[in-house]
């Protein structure tokens, strides 16, 4: 387990000292924060496969060089921030 503080351990502790479980309110809210988290993610990936995408196939008066470079980086934004983001976000939640 991580030995990080985080919210949901603080959640966790709480309960256990005081013998009581989560309310359902509560898994619900954290539920919901997972969720909108992996959303996020893959808005992200989506984004910038379609920037992939338009600045491959659809000419545009601007040199070849330069939309293969924000090609490039739209691509690479598209796999390495979502897999960033959700270590991150899995590290969080453990």
């Amino acid at each position: 387990m991580a030995t990080e503080n985080t919210a949901i351990h603080q959640l966790v502790n709480e309960s256990i000292n005081n013998g009581t479980a989560l309310s359902a309110q509560e898994i619900r809210d954290l539920k919901e924060k997972n969720n909108k988290a992996v959303k996020l993610y893959k808005l992200v990936f989506w984004i910038a496969i379609a920037i992939f995408n338009v600045f491959l196939w659809v000419p545009m008066p601007i040199a070849a060089g330069l939309k293969m470079g924000v090609a490039g980086l739209s691509l690479a934004c598209a796999f390495i921030l979502p897999i960033y983001g959700i270590r991150k976000h899995n590290k969080y939640l453990s």
